[in-house]
């Protein structure tokens, strides 16, 4: 004998949604469009876009050495500035491979300066000048060990 399953756990039910949560979402659609309209006109910089301009610039090379360390000078000078240990540096060297990469790809010589560069915002960046590659090096927070303190206090320390 077949028992016949009925009762509200397995009807299905429609639920039909008033005029108000339609006409409030038809509102936030047009608030938030207004919002970004208005933004634009006033001359607002959206998160991300801002306006800062170069308060220290340094020209760095990056020269491999034995055993996958780098060797980091000062390209004016050439005086050594510190050393990047393979087991050392994830962002830095993860940087470096990538700007290496792209120069590669666009026949740029491949041990021409970089530049690190402390923004007016109080950013640092390391740029590739010849492909137009940047990476925020403090994005990450503090960094503590390899050659990474010795380069954000090489800008920090000039005014």
């Amino acid at each position: 004998m077949a028992h016949k399953l009925a009762g509200p756990a397995w009807e299905t039910r429609q639920t039909r949604l008033g005029p108000l949560p339609i006409k409030l979402a038809g509102v936030m659609v047009v608030l938030c469009l207004g919002l970004v309209i208005g933004s634009r006109l006033m001359g607002l910089a959206p998160v991300g876009e801002v306006s800062a301009r170069p308060a220290v610039i340094h020209e760095l090379q990056f020269v491999p050495m034995e055993e996958g360390r780098t060797n980091v000078l000062s390209a004016a000078t050439q005086v050594p500035i510190g050393v990047i240990e393979p087991t050392d540096d994830g962002l830095l060297r993860g940087a470096l491979r990538g700007f290496t990469r792209s120069r590669r790809l666009s026949d740029i010589p491949v041990d021409a300066p970089y530049q690190l560069i402390r923004w007016d915002s109080g950013s640092i960046t390391l740029t590739d000048p010849l492909t137009g590659d940047s990476v925020p090096l403090d994005a990450f927070g503090p960094i503590a060990g390899g050659a990474m303190p010795k380069l954000m206090a090489l800008v920090a320390a000039e005014t």
